[in-house]
């Protein structure tokens, strides 16, 4: 199976009827689909990914004692890949950084 990471559609209708403008790369980002206080699937590999508007820079998650990797690619995607967990209940941080600095965290995620 396969993730394949949605972007906006340039110059679209929107549901409010205004043309959509060209989408802008963020510096870096995480994708809006994963937060603080949210409850990843169990004894699944876990996928994170995001955009960065600087391709070749290296992507670093730290998750429950692992470090994943990842380069964003050409079309400013990048996803990490964690190992499945099992059941989790006590609240866990994750930690996502580029090269550059840029770095989101996320607290007390549940693994159910």
């Amino acid at each position: 199976m396969s993730n394949t990471v949605a972007l906006p559609d340039m110059d679209k209708e929107t549901t409010a009827g205004k043309i959509a403008s060209a989408w802008e790369c963020p510096d870096f980002k995480v994708s809006g689909v994963f937060s603080s206080n949210m409850v990843l699937q169990r004894d699944e590999p876990i996928m994170i990914w995001g955009f960065s508007c600087a391709p070749g820079t290296k992507v670093t998650g730290e998750f429950m004692g692992e470090t994943a990797e990842g380069i964003v690619g050409n079309d400013n995607r990048w996803q990490l890949t964690f190992s499945a967990h099992p059941y989790e209940k006590t609240g866990q941080k994750m930690r996502i950084s580029d090269e550059r600095g840029n770095e989101s965290v996320f607290e007390d995620i549940l693994i159910g």
